[in-house]
C-alpha cells in the first residue's frame, strides 16, 4: 500500500496507485483536491473505490471522487459518483478509451477532513475469467487451466466439458502462506450452462492444506462451470491452477484400466491391476494401484503414481487400510512425475512405507520424484533432474536411465539398508545414509556422503567431493577418475582401492613417491597423482600418514 500525507493538486503528483493495490492519503481542508495517478489499459473496465470511515479505511466521513483526468490532463466531467460505495463512500466504474496514466481527483463532499484509502481493481466485466457463462477461461485438452486472481475476492468461472454419470475431482492449487500455510484459493460451487448453481459441495484439502479438492458427478454430459476465487487481500495477478480429473475405480479382481487424453484419477483397489494413461494422453494423471502386484504407466503430463493404497478422509476415502502392498512396477513416462512405491496420505501430503515387497520404479523423462518403500526396490530416475529416495530395504538405484550417464543433477538418497547406487551423469548429490552401501558416482562433479555403515565409494569421471562419514569405508577409484577429494579419510579405519587408476602402483612406497603435501581450495592435505591428469586428495593428512593406510593395488 502506497501512503502519502497529502497528495498534490495537479498532474505532477507523486501519489500513485496500481491496479489491484491501494493508496492512503489525507484531505486537509474543504478545498483540498488530491490527484492520484494510475496506469490503465484501453478498453478494460476498472472499479475505483474511495473509502473513509464507513468501512474503516480512514477517518474521512464523506469521500467524493470529483472527476478523472486523462493523460493530457483534460477532465472527463464525471458527476454523480458520490455515495455509490458503502455508506457515504464513493465508487466509480471507469473504462478508458486509450492506454496511459490517469488521475483520480479525490476530495470531500461535506467539507470534512481526514484520512482515506483509494483502491483500483478490475471489474467483473474487465476480468478475463468472468464469473458468468461468458468466461474466457476454459480447461484445455489436458484438463487444466492456469488463471489469475486480479483483485481482492475475485471470482472466476472455468468452463469444463464433463461426461454424465462420471465422477470428477477438481483440484485447485492457489495462493497459500509459506510451504505449509492455509490456502487463500477456494471453490465456490459448480454451475450449469444456464448459469444456475447446481452443486455447492464440501471441499477437502490435501498437501498440508495448500490445495483444495472438490468432487462432482454430473447427471448429463455437457459444459459446466466451476467457480473459484480468493478469500484474502492479495497482490494483483496472483496465479492459480484448476485441474479436472475423471475418476475410475477398479474392483477386487485384476483389471486393465485406461485413462483418457486429459487428467485422470484411477484407483485399482484389490487385485493385480494394469493402469495406463490413454493414447494421446496429455493430462496430469493420478493412478493408485491398491493391493496386489500392479503395473502403472503415466503419460505426457505431470503424473502421480502410487503403487499401493491411498488413505484419508472425504474425497480420498477409498481405502482405510495401511496393510502391506504388492510388488509394483511404475513407469512415469514424460513429464515431471512423482512415483511412490508404498502408500500415500493426501491430507498430509506425504508417503507411508508399510509395503515390504520390492517394487520397480522408473521415472522416465522429466524432473521426477521417485520414492521407494520398505522392500528391496529397484528405482531409476531416467532423463532430467531427479530426486530418488530408496527409504528402507536393500535397494538398487540408478540416477540415469539404466545407469548410462544420461541424467542431469540428481539428488539420490539410499535410505536404510545395504544399497547399490549408480549415479549416472550430471552434477549429482548422493547420500548412502544407513547400511553398508556401494556407490558409483558416475560422470560429472559429484558430492557423495556414505552415511553410517561400512561403505564402498567409487569416484567416477569428474571432480568429486567424497565423505565416508561413519564406519570403516573404502574409497575406490578407476581410470579417468578426475581430481577427487576425500574430506574425512580415517587412517585407522578407512581404506583406499587404487587398483583401477591410470598409474601403475606396485607397492605402498610407489603411492608415497607419487604423493605431495599440497593445498586445494585453501585446505592442506596429501595429493596422490594417479596418472594422466587424475588425482586423489586426502584432506587433512600428512605424507607420514600414508605409511599407515590400508590400500588395495
Amino acid at each position: 500500500m502506497d501512503e502519502v500525507g497529502d497528495a498534490s493538486e495537479d498532474v505532477n503528483t507523486t501519489a500513485t496507485v496500481v491496479v489491484g493495490g491501494s493508496f492512503t492519503g489525507t484531505i486537509g481542508d474543504d478545498e483540498d483536491i488530491d490527484y492520484i495517478a494510475v496506469d490503465l489499459q484501453a478498453g478494460v473496465e476498472y472499479v475505483i473505490n474511495f473509502e473513509g470511515s464507513a468501512t474503516g479505511k480512514g477517518t474521512l466521513d464523506d469521500p467524493e471522487i470529483l472527476d478523472i483526468r486523462n493523460p493530457d490532463g483534460d477532465r472527463f466531467g464525471i458527476i454523480g459518483d458520490d455515495d455509490d460505495g458503502i455508506g457515504l463512500n464513493s465508487k466509480l466504474v471507469f473504462a478508458p478509451e486509450t492506454t496511459g496514466t490517469y488521475y483520480i481527483l479525490a476530495t470531500t463532499a461535506d467539507g470534512g477532513t481526514g484520512t482515506y484509502t483509494v483502491s483500483v481493481s478490475l471489474s467483473s466485466s474487465g476480468d478475463k475469467e468472468k464469473n458468468t457463462v461468458n468466461t474466457a477461461a476454459t480447461a484445455d485438452e489436458a484438463g487444466t487451466y492456469e488463471g489469475l486472481f486480479e483483485y481482492d475476492e475475485d471470482r472466476d468461472w472455468v468452463s469444463v466439458t464433463l461426461e454424465g454419470g462420471s465422477l470428477y475431482i477438481f483440484e485447485l492449487d492457489g495462493i497459500h502462506e509459506g510451504d505449509f500455510g492455509d490456502s487463500y484459493a477456494e471453490f465456490f460451487g459448480v454451475f450449469d450452462s444456464s448459469g444456475s448453481q447446481i452443486f455447492d459441495g464440501t471441499q477437502s484439502m490435501w498437501g498440508a492444506q495448500s490445495h483444495k479438492l472438490l468432487t462432482f458427478e454430473p447427471d448429463t454430459s455437457g459444459t459446466y462451470f466451476v467457480s473459484v476465487g480468493n478469500t484474502a487481500a492479495l497482490d494483483p495477478d496472483e496465479s492459480y491452477t484448476v485441474t479436472v480429473r475423471k475418476v475410475t475405480e477398479g474392483t477386487d479382481v485384476g483389471e486393465f484400466l485406461k485413462g483418457g487424453t486429459g487428467g485422470d484419477f484411477i484407483y485399482g483397489a484389490d487385485g493385480s491391476d494394469q493402469i495406463f494413461a490413454g493414447p494421446g494422453d496429455l493430462g496430469p494423471d493420478q493412478f493408485f494401484g491398491g493391493a496386489g502386484d500392479d503395473v502403472l504407466g503415466g503419460g505426457a503430463g505431470d503424473d502421480r503414481l502410487v503403487g499401493d493404497e491411498v488413505t484419508g478422509e472425504g474425497i480420498y476415502n477409498l481405502d482405510a487400510g495401511f496393510g502391506a502392498g504388492g510388488a509394483d512396477v511404475l513407469f512415469g513416462g514424460t513429464g515431471d512425475d512423482t512415483l511412490i512405491g508404498g502408500g500415500w496420505i493426501p491430507q498430509q501430503g506425504k508417503t507411508w512405507v508399510a509395503s515390504t515387497v520390492g517394487d520397480y520404479l522408473w521415472g522416465g523423462a522429466g524432473n521426477d520424484v521417485v520414492l521407494a518403500a520398505s522392500g528391496d526396490d529397484v528405482i531409476g530416475g531416467g532423463l532430467g533432474n531427479d530426486y530418488l529416495d530408496g527409504w528402507a530395504g536393500d535397494d538398487t538405484i540408478y540416477g540415469g536411465q539404466g545407469g548410462n550417464g544420461s541424467s542431469l543433477n540428481d539428488f539420490i538418497l539410499g535410505g536404510l539398508g545395504d544399497d547399490l547406487i549408480f549415479a549416472g551423469g550430471g552434477l549429482d548429490r548422493i547420500e548412502g545414509e544407513g547400511g553398508n552401501d556401494t556407490i558409483f558416482n558416475g560422470g560429472g562433479d559429484d558430492v557423495v556422503a556414505g552415511g553410517t555403515g561400512d561403505d564402498t565409494l567409487w569416484g567416477g569421471p569428474g571432480d568429486d567431493l567424497i565423505w565416508g562419514q561413519e564406519g570403516a569405508d573404502t574409497f575406490a577409484f578407476g581410470p579417468n577418475n578426475g581430481a577427487d577429494i576425500i574430506n574425512d579419510f580415517d587412517v585407522a579405519m578407512d581404506a583406499l582401492n587404487l587398483s583401477g587408476v591410470n598409474a601403475s602402483f606396485a607397492s605402498l612406497n610407489d603411492i608415497i613417491d607419487a604423493a605431495t603435501l599440497s593445498e586445494v581450495s585453501g585446505y592442506s592435505g596429501v595429493l596422490i597423482d594417479t596418472g594422466d591428469d587424475t588425482s586423489v586428495f586426502l584432506l587433512g593428512l600428512d605424507i607420514s600418514d600414508l605409511s599407515q593406510i590400508s590400500v588395495t593395488l
